[in-house]
């Protein structure tokens, strides 16, 4: 029989067994969701991430008291960075100074939340910091090589004050030889004088005359001086005198012109190289030589492998897309350049083509710029994505219709950029691409003063490296002439013929050119300097082996004289009027001929066919020859035409030349090159016009007049009772208008 006390004392036993048994199970199921919840969130237990490293990003002065007896100074510097220590405990500052005899020693004082670090020190002249280093518990934290600090001797004060100034030039509208000049101060010790007779003024360069101060304050001096219309003061230097007296007077202070100083880092383009612009397929390449540009490394590749292979034959054959006869040879030779290119950046991967023919050209054009553009960001190889967060380089057309659409570069050094670059174009036809000038924008690591100070004797300077970036534009062609306006209208053949002949319109475009120049100088325009921008037909014609090439961008009108040729020889010779009347004329002159041996009746029908029926002919057909001949003669463009100023303006004619120019192989034929090559026109772009300032000037004759006889001396002998005839009187030469031309 089992007692009451053990049995109550099981069941607790077992219901707090129970009850852990429980609580372990909740625990459990807790954590079991908890991973489970990380694990389908995609969250996994992060490694401790490492600290960032101290850095040091400036230096500056706090505090730059006299020098001591001895010369040196007590400074103190902050140094700033990012994750320094942030407190002084433990913490030493070294200075290496270029010469070990001249040492600072840097003590910190102060420190900022790992912001900055305020040191003290002595230095002494001539003590140059070229590393600053931070310590901790013995234990290098940061360095920097970055920023250089110099003490150097103030230099001894001049004698005489030296202040700058700048030039504020105006000309009289009125009289242009009438000129004022405000030189105002800009900066430095002294000042001008109140009175104008304490100063002497020189205006640089030479060419000012009469030269007066209208009115002067130490601020500001106000000049009037006569020199030519054309003429500009670049530079003045004022002296400031302390008397009148110019035996004893001395000098107390000299203004001159103040000069940006020019930047020695400064990036120069001292020419451009024309490679080869291929305008018929839209591709070039040009050197843009200078000095300055920055140290890269040279790729590791043949440029011109790289060019061909990478860039311009997939250029070339991506834009000529055939929709249909594409041949097999084709893809073939795509897939021989893609390896070759592949080749050339010394790839290890070969790029898997697609068997089909036409998925494999599409693909083999498509995947070539991405495949090229992640094989140059290779940090192993040229980095490209280095350049071109360094330099960048655009390339301007001429002409607003023509636009560059790419510009690469190829390779670079500090004297020589190598750019590739693709322009608009269409396939069958080569565009007048002309390239006005390119703009280089490159960012370099340059030393910088960041900060000056001085003291009584001494003055500290801190130098770092700083980005810059520089900007520099070249022109590659003249500019436009600005005071010139024009337009143009391109006759059609219709009008071109009923206005000057079928001649003329059958071998020439006949452009209707108006000019207005808004110039202050009368200009004159030779033909020569009109220059039409045509785009040429380009490629296979249908006819056997006959191929268009392109010819120049730009070409010259023709001389009055040479289509007047043309006019005449169709009058004459060619037309079809001619030939009928030529031929009317020749049948009247053998029917005369004729007369004497088939007699009277021939003789009859010979007067009737000339007198009657030629004229008639002759009057039925009428004739515009005579003023065709005078319009061509009068709305021609002549040798040179002179425009006056303000506005003047003119409307004249000017012929571009039409038919196609053919070349023969013949006897010789190369292989696979057609027997005959043709120059064509296919349209007009635009036109481009050059005027040259002309100079009016007394004409001087070349032989000097005679000098005058002087008259003899009186005498007491009496006058003969005949009088003298008088002496021819001498004629003045009339003041003639002679044309000294010179560019505008």
């Amino acid at each position: 029989m089992s007692r009451p006390g053990g049995t109550a004392a099981r069941v607790h036993r077992r219901s707090r067994l129970l009850h852990e048994k429980s609580r372990i199970v909740l625990v459990s199921a807790v954590l079991l969701i908890l991973s489970l919840s990380l694990l389908c969130s995609g969250q996994t237990p992060q490694p401790p991430q490492k600290a960032p490293e101290p850095k040091i990003t400036g230096v500056r002065f706090v505090a730059f008291p006299k020098s001591g007896a001895d010369g040196s100074v007590e400074f103190r510097m902050a140094i700033e960075g990012e994750n320094l220590p942030e407190s002084i405990k433990d913490v030493k500052v070294l200075f290496d100074t270029k010469d070990p005899d001249l040492p600072v020693n840097g003590e910190p004082v102060a420190a900022s939340r790992g912001k900055e670090i305020e040191v003290k020190g002595t230095a002494r002249a001539k003590t140059e910091i070229t590393h600053v280093r931070i310590f901790l518990e013995n234990r290098p934290v940061a360095e920097s090589k970055a920023f250089t600090i110099s003490f150097t001797e103030n230099p001894p004060e001049p004698k005489i004050k030296q202040f700058e100034v700048k030039l504020e030039h105006e000309k009289n509208k009125e009289f242009p030889n009438l000129h004022s000049l405000v030189v105002t101060k800009e900066g430095g010790e002294g000042a001008f004088a109140d009175k104008a007779h304490l100063m002497t003024v020189d205006l640089m360069p030479s060419g000012a005359t009469d030269v007066n101060i209208v009115q002067s304050n130490p601020q500001q001096l106000d000049l009037h001086f006569v020199a030519a219309a054309d003429y500009v003061p670049t530079s003045v230097v004022v002296t400031v005198y302390n008397s009148t007296d110019l035996d004893t007077r001395q000098a107390v202070a000299v203004a001159v012109s103040k000069k940006t100083p020019e930047d020695p880092d400064q990036p120069k383009v001292t020419g451009t190289e024309i490679v080869f612009i291929n305008r018929s397929h839209g591709v070039g390449r040009i050197r843009i030589l200078g000095n300055g540009f920055g140290d890269y490394k040279a790729p590791p590749y043949q440029v011109d492998d790289y060019l061909w292979n990478c860039l311009q034959e997939f250029h070339i054959r991506g834009t000529d897309k055939n929709a249909t006869g594409v041949k097999d040879e084709e893809t073939r030779d795509l897939d021989s350049r893609l390896k070759a290119c592949n080749k050339t950046l010394d790839g290890d991967g070969v790029l898997v083509v697609p068997e089909d023919l036409k998925t494999r050209l599409e693909y083999t054009k498509t995947s070539l710029a991405t495949f090229v553009q992640n094989r140059r960001k290779d940090p192993e190889k040229w980095s490209q994505e280095m350049i071109l967060n360094r330099v960048i380089v655009s390339v301007h057309s001429r002409n607003p219709d023509i636009q560059v659409e790419k510009v690469e570069i190829l390779d670079i050094n500090d004297k020589m950029i190598d750019v590739y670059f693709e322009f608009t174009r269409y396939r069958g036809y080569s565009r007048p691409l002309r390239l006005e000038g390119s703009t280089v924008v490159i960012k370099k690591m340059v030393q910088k003063t960041t900060q000056t100070v001085k003291n009584d004797k001494l003055t500290g300077t801190v130098t770092g490296r700083k980005e810059e970036t520089y900007s520099v534009n070249y022109p590659i062609e003249p500019k436009r002439d600005p005071n010139l306006t024009y337009k143009y209208t391109v006759l059609d053949n219709s009008s071109a013929n009923t206005l000057l002949g079928k001649g003329v319109a059958d071998h020439f475009y006949v452009l209707q050119l108006s000019v207005v120049n808004n110039g202050e100088k009368k200009v004159a325009i030779p033909l020569a300097a009109i220059q039409a921008e045509v785009e040429w037909i380009r490629g296979t014609s249908p006819k056997k082996d006959v191929a268009f090439v392109e010819g120049p961008p730009t070409l010259a009108p023709i001389p009055l004289a040479d289509v007047s040729s043309y006019f005449d020889a169709y009058q004459k010779v060619k037309g079809f009027r001619a030939h009928l009347f030529n031929g009317l004329d020749a049948a009247t002159v053998m029917a005369t001929a004729l007369v004497p041996f088939a007699g009277p009746s021939l003789k009859d029908a010979e007067v009737f066919f000339s007198g009657g029926f030629v004229p008639g002919v002759r009057k039925a057909w009428g004739d515009l020859s005579s003023q065709q001949l005078q319009n061509l003669t009068s709305l021609s463009w002549e040798s040179s035409e002179t425009l006056p100023a303000k506005g003047g303006s003119m409307e004249k004619l000017i012929y571009i030349q039409k038919r196609s120019q053919e070349f023969e192989s013949k006897p010789v034929k190369a292989l696979a090159v057609p027997e005959v090559t043709t120059s064509q026109i296919s349209y007009i772009l635009g036109l481009e016009i050059t005027g040259y300032e002309v100079v009016e000037s007394n004409a001087k004759p070349a032989t000097p007049a005679p000098a005058t006889t002087p008259a003899p001396a009186k005498t007491t002998t009496p006058a003969p009772t005949t009088p003298p005839s008088p002496a021819p009187a001498t004629p003045a030469t009339p003041a003639t208008e002679s044309n000294d031309e010179r560019g505008s």
